[in-house]
């Protein structure tokens, strides 16, 4: 069999495509989508303000000297630009509940974002430049996972870190209207610092990749754009990014897509996350409460319980008896104890005290993953992973039900939901601020200096 070569030209097409998008190619639909995106990463960012990753790149940041002038929504230090999307990425991904894409093989927005954000407020820019940056940004992304995956997640790289890099530098470069050239050496300036490994998920280096992510994308910009020299071939070469980060073999000549035909926001899409947990548990929690909102059975009632799920999601959930709230995220055991116990899913179900209690323990040694051959044959790469989760009861009765699109997939997350999910992003933040300013951001976005709304959300 002959080897797959890698997707010539694939650097100098992205940056071509990143230099030459503005407001007008972006279709409304795929606007409207950003701005809602927009403003639930910023709901996010702010619940993770507190969270002990945040405090501690913080206090990290402040002790080698990174302060500026660059605010990070509910932070109150001010740091340079590159800190502060370090900073805001972090935040950001600290709790799990950012926006994710099963496609991209990890989190868009708190990549793409943090640089966009601290640079257009900068710059004197509004969210329509945002709009338009992001779209490329995410459609670069796409391009390259499509390209490495699923060799690249597979062998272990968290494409947050990794294809992401990719994702926040062309947006960034986009943002602040760097010729092809240089944006061929941010790309390549960019693709030299991303890295991240799954191996890490369920501690705090994990939402340090999405942190490093849009640092790394602001560095880059302003670096390309003051002369710094790179190779100008970085994606395809023979020791450049597809090589290094996926198995030669598995390298496809050119992902089957066009740049924009159609949008990737709009398709694939990307997931709202409602459940503060790694995507992967999200079909199983569905299923769960599917049967629990039936009235079925109640926690006393179950002998045993059995999970389905594909190798890819087998793998992220790894954690069968979670010590830590972090591990509870990536621990289906945990997610389903804890719907038995509480019958709800939120921020406040992940600390380490609630992974903990004594109710939930007993409960885990009842829970049973597997990867299962059937489900594997019928999913595709990119797509919702699916699960069935089996109930056996202590009466010999059996209840099962199966979820392939959890609630939040894309465009399916109505305004109202994203208004609830605010509000309680806000409160486990403990913002005082009314969640009102931010809700009439989803409609006003586009023509809101990114000053202004960054000034709004600084205490």
């Amino acid at each position: 069999m002959t080897a797959a070569q890698p997707w010539l030209g694939a650097t100098a097409e992205l940056a071509n495509f990143a230099s030459n998008i503005n407001r007008r190619d972006i279709p409304d639909d795929a606007a409207e989508v950003i701005g809602k995106l927009v403003v639930d990463t910023l709901g996010v960012i702010i619940a993770g303000r507190n969270e002990p990753v945040t405090r501690r790149l913080a206090e990290t940041l402040d002790g080698l000297g990174m302060r500026g002038s660059a605010i990070v929504p509910g932070m109150r230090g001010r740091y340079d630009i590159a800190s502060a999307a370090l900073l805001c990425g972090t935040a950001g991904h600290a709790l799990d509940f950012d926006d994710y894409c099963f496609a991209m093989s990890g989190h868009p927005s708190v990549v793409i974002l943090p640089g966009l954000l601290a640079l257009a407020a900068r710059d004197g820019l509004t969210g329509t430049d945002i709009i338009a940056a992001y779209a490329v940004g995410f459609e670069c992304a796409i391009a390259v996972s499509y390209a490495m995956n699923p060799a690249h997640y597979l062998h272990g790289w968290h494409g947050t870190g990794t294809v992401g890099t990719i994702g926040a530098v062309t947006a960034a470069a986009n943002l602040v209207h760097l010729s092809p050239a240089e944006t061929m050496r941010a790309i390549s300036i960019a693709a030299s610092s991303a890295g991240g490994l799954r191996q890490n998920f369920g501690t705090d280096v994990k939402p340090l990749h999405a942190g490093n992510a849009a640092r790394n994308a602001v560095m880059a910009v302003e670096l390309a754009k003051r002369g710094f020299s790179a190779d100008t071939e970085i994606l395809e070469g023979s020791l450049g990014f597809m090589q290094a980060f996926s198995p030669a073999s598995e390298v496809i000549t050119r992902p089957k897509l066009e740049l924009g035909k159609p949008w990737k926001v709009i398709d694939p899409g990307i997931t709202t996350k409602v459940y503060p947990s790694c995507g992967s548990t999200h079909s199983g929690i569905e299923a769960m409460l599917e049967m629990l909102s039936q009235g079925l059975f109640s926690a006393a009632e179950v002998s045993e319980i059995d999970v389905a799920v594909t190798k890819v999601a087998a793998n992220n959930l790894r954690f069968d008896r979670p010590q830590t709230g972090l591990e509870g995220k990536f621990s289906i055991h945990y997610c389903l104890a804890r719907l038995l116990v509480s019958g709800t899913l939120d921020m406040a179900d992940f600390t380490d005290a609630a992974v903990q209690q004594l109710e939930i323990r007993p409960l885990l040694s009842k829970i049973q993953l597997r990867a299962d051959s059937g489900l594997e044959g019928a999913y595709e790469w990119g797509q919702p992973r699916p699960s069935i989760v089996t109930v056996r009861l202590n009466s010999g009765v059996t209840h099962q039900v199966r979820n392939e699109s959890p609630a939040g997939s894309p465009g399916s997350l109505p305004k109202a939901r994203l208004v609830e999910k605010l509000r309680s992003c806000l409160q486990h933040g403990d913002w005082e601020s009314p969640v009102a300013p931010l809700v009439a951001a989803i409609d006003s976005f586009e023509t809101t200096p990114v000053a202004e709304l960054l000034a709004m959300l600084a205490p």
